[in-house]
């Protein structure tokens, strides 16, 4: 039978098929079920986790959850859907605002910071607390990622524990100690060229403030990201099994 992920997206404007087509070229395959659903506009009824083996969160281009002014309708029906998979430990892994929404959820503050914000190639260290944990397992460190984001996440409840670092975000990566639920502030589901295309995209729309250090800069950074690749797909492998709780 092969594993179901259901796929909740965060996006409006034209990254959200480009989104979908990345997840659904790295992981859909015989054995791999992706379940797409658009959280902003589309009902999240907690029937969506019935036999469903792991929840995937994706980006987002267009929310902040930092600013309080921006509206979000949809955030209620988040919330309860992430304490129904939490309840029920359905492994979960947050990318980019997918990991801002569940710091935000289990208590993090969530900060806009200049000095933090990453877009182009990194590279991330792997933390001890991270050896043991069936997310990195096999994970070379260190290891180059991509990023995009202007957000990170300050102060952290004691309960998520910190899995990688960059040279400018202290927690990269980090588990909900006793739960199946991660997140992941680097872009694991876009390899070089789908990067490249994404970055492009933003950036023939209009979306000047992803330039980052200037356009050719930042698109020289692109790389071939197999560590970053194999994390994502080390948690397809663990989801529908039982996982030992770090």
């Amino acid at each position: 039978m092969k594993k179901r992920i259901l796929f909740l997206q965060f996006r409006t404007d034209q990254s959200l098929p480009h989104e979908e087509m990345a997840v659904r070229e790295m992981l859909e395959n015989d054995t791999t079920d992706i379940i797409a659903i658009n959280a902003i506009h589309e009902p999240l009824p907690l029937s969506l986790l019935d036999a469903i083996d792991g929840v995937l969160l994706g980006g987002s281009g267009e929310l902040y959850m930092s600013d309080t002014t921006q509206e979000k309708p949809w955030l209620p029906a988040v919330d309860q859907l992430f304490d129904a998979i939490l309840a029920r430990d359905i492994p979960m892994l947050g990318l980019c605002f997918g990991f801002q929404l569940i710091a935000a959820h289990e208590g993090a503050r969530i900060a806009r910071d200049s000095a933090m914000q990453e877009i182009g190639a990194f590279p991330i260290e792997v933390l001890p607390a991270a050896k043991n944990d069936s997310l990195f397992s096999s994970v070379t460190s260190p290891f180059m990622a991509h990023l995009a984001h202007k957000e990170t996440n300050v102060d952290l409840p004691a309960h998520l524990i910190p899995l990688a670092r960059s040279e400018r975000v202290a927690c990269q990566a980090f588990r909900v100690e006793g739960k199946q639920t991660w997140g992941l502030v680097f872009h694991a589901e876009l390899n070089k060229q789908r990067m490249s295309e994404r970055y492009l995209l933003y950036l023939n729309h209009g979306r000047s403030d992803y330039e980052g250090g200037g356009k050719d800069d930042v698109l020289n950074t692109f790389c071939d990201t197999p560590e970053a690749e194999k994390i994502l797909k080390n948690f397809v492998a663990l989801c529908g099994k039982e996982t030992k709780k770090n």
